[in-house]
C-alpha cells in the first residue's frame, strides 16, 4: 500500500534512484495504463504513450506532491486526467468505452442488475466485457481500497492476516473492507450504467452477503490490471528511466516542504534587507544633509576620552551581532502585529531597532503610537527632517485616522445660553463609558480584517439583517470593533464578512452588567475538510458547524460556510467542544453529516456520506393491523428544519424501504392503523444495506382516550419500560384523542424536549376497557418542567459544545 512510500523512498524518487523508480512504476504504472486503456476503447499504443508521459511528468515534478493533501495514486490520476484532456483537445484521441460493454448478452445484463440480490454464475464471471469492467473499476479506486480487495478476494488472505500485515485491528480492517466493497460496487455499476443507459440496479434483503460472495467470484480469476504488451511496457520503462537519469544528474534542490521553508526565509530575509537598506539610506542622508547634528546628547564625564573616527569600524564590528539579533526581534514583533511590543522598542531599543519599529507602526499603528513616535523623532532627528521614518509613520497613522473618522456633524451656532450642568455631566459619562463588548476579527493567516460586519440582537428578536432590531458595527483597519450597549439577557452576536475572508459566525453570550466582554473571532483552531456524497463532491453548498444537535441554527456557537467546487470548506476560531456538521440535503432541510470533536488544535475531516438503504420489516404484524407509514427522524420532536426520511412500502405489506439515509443515530417512527406511532432509537452505520426488524408490535387489549385541555402542538409521548415502547400521543383538531390496541403496561406520559424524555404522570393500562384521561399539557409542563441551564464563563461567553 502507499505507506510503503516513506519520506526516504520519496527522496530516492526525487533524486532518480533507479531501484526506487522501478518499484514506483511497477506499483502504479500498470493501473494508470489500465485507466487510459479503457478510456480509449482499448487503444494500446495511445494508452502506453499517455502512461509514459504521465509517469515522466510526475517524476520530474515530484516536489509538488503533497502527501498531506492527497495520495500518490490519486495525484497520478490527476496528472493522467490532464494529459487525457490535452490529447482530446488537440484531437489526438477520443474518449470512448469499449463497444462490447454495451452489447452484453441478456442473461449477463440481467445478472449484473441483480449483483446485490442473486448469486452470479460462471457465464457472468467469465464474460470478457465484465472482466474488463472489473479491471477498469479497480483502476479507478484508491490505492488503499484496491490493495484491500486484491488481498482479500484475489490472494484470498484472511482478515486476521491483513490486519497483522498492516498493523491494524481486525475491526478496522473490516470497516475498510466494507468501504472498499462499497466503492467498488458504486464504480462498477457506474461503468455498467454509463454504457447501458436503461439498466437499473436491483437490490435485495440479503444484499450484503450475496454481493460479497459475487465480488469474490468476480475477482478471484481476474488479472487486476490490463495486460501491457512487451514492447509498450519497454517503451514506458525507457521513458521513465530516462527521466530518472536526468534527475540523478540534476537533483532537485528543494523538495516541497523545504521549498516552503525556503520561501518563508526569503520573505523574512527580504524584509530584513529592506529595513537594513532603509536604515543605511537614512544614515547616509543624516551624514550628508545634517553634518552638524550629533544625534542624542550624551552626559558622559568630560574627563572621558572621546572616540575618534578611527575607532568607529571596530565599534561597529563589536555591535554587529547585537544589532542583527535586535532587528530580528523587531521583525518578529512586527510580523505578529504586536503594537504594544513595538511601542516598547521605541522606548528602550537602539536607533536601528526604533527605525524598524517605526516602519511597522506606520503600517498598522493607532493614535496611541503618535506621541512615542514624535519623541523618538525629536531624539534622533531634532531638526525635524520631514522624510525621516518617524515622520513618515506619523503621517501614515494620521491619514488612516482621517479616513476612518466619522463624518463631522454640521456646525451649530453657539447659543447664548450655557449648557446645563446635568447635560455636561451626561455627555462626559457617555464619552467615558467603556464598550459593552469589543474584540478583534482575524483571518486564517493571522491578518486583521477590516470592514467585517458585526451585529448583535436579543435572542428571539429579528435576524441581524434587519437593522431596526440589531445593534451593528464594522471592524476598523486593525480588525477591531466595539459596541457601547447590548440588549438584556441572552444575546446573539453575528459576524459576517462581505468579502468572505472568514465564514459567517454566530455566538451566544449572556452579558455581565458593568463588565466589558472581549470577544474575538477567527484566528486559531481551524476546522477544514471536504464533503462527498457517494464519492462525488458536495459542491457550492451551504454547510453549518453547530454545537446544537436538535436545532443547529440555535447553537451556542455556529459557523455557516460555503463549499467550493471540490466540496472543501474551511473556518477558523472554533472553540473547543463537540459539533455537528450539517448540510441542507433531504427536502432542503438540515441533515447531519458528521460529528466533529475540536480540541486545542486544527481539525481536518473528510466526510464521505454514502447513501444507505434501510429495510424495515414487521414479520409478526397481525392481519387486522397495518403499518401506514415509516420514517426516520433525528428525535421524536424533530423541528421542521431537520431532515426526515420517509419509507416506501414494498410489494410485501410488512416491509418498507428507506433510501439515501446518512449514517448516524435516529428515531425510527412507525405509524399503525390503530393511530399508534411506535418509536425506537436506531443506529445506522456505513453498510450499504441494513435490515431492522420491528419485533415489538404495539398491540393489545388496553386503550387510552380523552381530551387535551390546553394547546400543545408538539403532542405528548407515552412510554413504557416493559415492554420497551414509545408511542406518540397527538390530539385531533377538536382536542380529543383515542388510542386502542395498546399492550398492557405501566405508561409514563411526558414530553420529549431536546432529545430528553421528561415524564409528567404515570398511567396504568391493564384493563380491556379504555382508560379515560383528560390531559392538561401546559399545567403538566409547569409542574414538571425541566430546568434549562445556560452555561457561560465569568464574562458571559457561552460555552460551546
Amino acid at each position: 500500500m502507499e505507506r510503503y512510500w516513506t519520506k526516504k523512498r520519496l527522496d530516492g524518487l526525487r533524486h532518480g534512484d533507479v531501484e526506487a523508480v522501478r518499484q514506483w512504476q511497477l506499483q502504479f504504472g500498470r493501473f494508470i495504463y489500465t485507466w487510459f486503456y479503457f478510456q480509449l476503447d482499448k487503444d494500446e499504443s495511445r494508452a502506453a504513450i499517455l502512461t509514459a508521459q504521465t509517469l515522466s511528468e510526475a517524476l520530474s515534478k515530484l516536489s509538488a506532491f503533497d502527501p498531506e493533501r492527497t495520495t500518490m495514486y490519486l495525484w497520478l490520476k490527476e496528472i493522467a486526467a490532464e494529459h487525457l484532456q490535452s490529447a482530446v483537445t488537440l484531437g489526438h484521441v477520443t474518449v470512448r468505452r469499449p463497444l462490447s460493454w454495451s452489447q452484453l448478452p441478456s442473461e449477463v445484463l440481467e445478472a449484473m442488475r441483480r449483483l446485490r440480490s442473486e448469486p452470479i454464475g460462471p457465464e457472468v464471471a467469465g464474460c470478457t466485457a465484465v472482466i474488463e469492467m472489473v479491471q477498469a473499476t479497480l483502476a479507478d479506486l484508491s490505492e488503499q481500497d484496491r490493495d484491500l480487495l486484491i488481498r482479500r478476494y484475489i490472494r484470498l488472505e484472511t482478515v486476521d492476516h491483513i490486519a497483522t500485515e498492516l498493523g491494524a485491528s481486525q475491526e478496522k480492517v473490516n470497516q475498510q473492507l466494507y468501504m472498499a466493497r462499497h466503492a467498488f460496487r458504486r464504480g462498477l455499476f457506474y461503468l455498467f450504467q454509463s454504457v447501458n443507459a436503461n439498466a437499473s440496479e436491483v437490490g435485495g434483503a440479503a444484499g450484503v452477503d450475496v454481493f460479497e460472495s459475487n465480488l469474490e467470484t468476480l475477482l478471484r480469476s481476474v488479472n487486476p490490471a490490463a495486460t501491457i504488451q512487451a514492447d509498450h511496457a519497454e517503451q514506458i520503462k525507457r521513458v521513465v528511466l530516462q527521466t530518472a537519469s536526468e534527475l540523478a544528474k540534476n537533483p532537485p534542490i528543494f523538495p516541497r516542504a523545504e521549498r516552503r521553508l525556503y520561501l518563508k526565509l526569503v520573505v523574512v530575509v527580504g524584509v530584513a534587507v529592506a529595513v537594513g537598506l532603509m536604515v543605511a539610506w537614512i544614515a547616509w542622508r543624516r551624514g550628508h544633509q545634517e553634518p552638524t547634528t550629533a544625534g542624542p546628547t550624551h552626559t558622559d564625564s568630560p574627563d572621558k576620552p572621546q572616540t575618534g573616527p578611527a575607532d568607529a569600524p571596530s565599534k561597529g564590528s563589536s555591535n554587529a551581532a547585537g544589532n542583527v539579533a535586535e532587528i530580528q526581534h523587531v521583525l518578529e514583533i512586527g510580523m505578529r502585529g504586536d503594537v504594544a511590543g513595538l511601542l516598547e522598542v521605541l522606548k528602550t531599543g537602539s536607533e536601528i531597532a526604533q527605525l524598524a519599529a517605526a516602519h511597522y507602526l506606520g503600517q498598522f499603528g493607532d493614535e496611541a503610537a503618535i506621541e512615542p513616535l514624535e519623541l523618538a523623532q525629536s531624539r534622533w532627528f531634532p531638526n525635524g527632517s520631514p522624510d525621516n521614518p518617524f515622520a513618515q509613520a506619523i503621517a501614515q497613522i494620521r491619514q488612516r485616522l482621517e479616513q476612518t473618522a466619522p463624518p463631522q456633524e454640521p456646525t451649530i451656532p453657539e447659543s447664548s445660553e450655557p449648557t446645563p450642568p446635568v447635560q455636561q455631566e451626561t455627555e462626559r459619562e457617555e464619552q467615558a463609558q467603556p464598550p459593552a463588548v469589543s474584540g478583534r476579527v482575524t483571518g486564517f493567516d493571522g491578518t486583521f480584517l477590516a470592514g467585517v460586519e458585526v451585529a448583535v440582537r436579543a435572542d428571539g428578536a429579528a435576524l441581524p439583517a434587519e437593522a431596526s432590531t440589531a445593534i451593528t458595527a464594522a471592524t476598523d483597519e486593525q480588525g477591531r470593533y466595539a459596541l457601547k450597549t447590548l440588549p438584556e439577557g441572552l444575546v446573539i452576536i453575528s459576524v459576517r464578512d462581505p468579502q468572505r475572508r472568514i465564514a459567517t459566525t454566530r455566538c451566544m453570550i449572556w452579558p455581565v452588567k458593568d463588565r466589558t466582554l472581549t470577544l474575538d473571532f477567527g484566528g486559531p483552531n481551524a476546522v477544514a475538510g471536504a464533503v462527498m456524497r457517494d464519492g462525488r463532491p458536495l459542491a457550492e453548498q451551504t454547510v453549518l458547524l453547530s454545537d446544537h444537535f436538535h436545532d443547529p441554527e440555535r447553537g451556542v456557537f455556529t459557523v455557516e460556510m460555503q463549499t467550493d467546487a471540490e466540496g472543501v470548506f474551511f473556518c477558523t476560531g472554533v472553540p473547543t467542544g463537540r459539533y455537528g456538521l450539517w448540510a441542507r440535503l433531504v427536502g432542503n432541510r438540515w441533515t447531519l453529516l458528521e460529528h466533529i470533536d475540536v480540541e486545542r488544535a486544527d481539525v481536518s475531516v473528510l466526510v464521505d456520506s454514502a447513501a444507505v438503504e434501510l429495510a424495515v420489516q414487521m414479520p409478526d404484524l397481525p392481519e387486522f393491523l397495518q403499518a401506514t407509514s415509516v420514517s426516520l427522524r433525528y428525535s421524536p420532536d424533530s423541528s421542521d428544519t431537520l431532515a426526515v426520511w420517509s419509507g416506501v412500502k414494498t410489494e410485501q405489506q410488512t416491509e418498507f424501504r428507506i433510501y439515501n439515509v446518512i449514517p448516524t443515530n435516529y428515531t425510527l417512527c412507525v405509524d399503525f392503523s390503530n393511530k399508534v406511532r411506535w418509536m425506537h432509537d436506531v443506529a445506522v452505520d456505513q453498510r450499504a444495506e441494513q435490515i431492522f426488524v420491528v419485533d415489538e408490535i404495539p398491540y393489545g387489549p388496553a386503550g387510552l382516550t380523552g381530551r387535551f385541555l390546553s394547546d400543545w402542538p408538539e403532542g405528548l409521548t407515552l412510554e413504557a419500560a416493559e415492554p420497551p415502547i414509545r408511542i406518540s400521543l397527538m390530539p385531533d383538531q377538536d382536542g380529543s384523542y383515542a388510542l386502542d390496541g395498546l399492550p398492557p403496561a405501566m405508561y409514563a406520559v411526558g414530553a420529549t424536549i431536546n432529545g430528553l424524555f421528561v415524564p409528567y404522570v404515570e398511567i396504568g393500562l391493564f384493563d380491556d376497557q379504555p382508560v379515560v384521561y383528560d390531559l392538561d399539557p401546559q399545567q403538566l409542563a409547569k409542574s414538571r418542567s425541566p430546568v434549562y441551564v445556560y452555561v457561560t464563563d465569568a464574562d458571559g461567553r457561552g460555552l460551546a459544545g
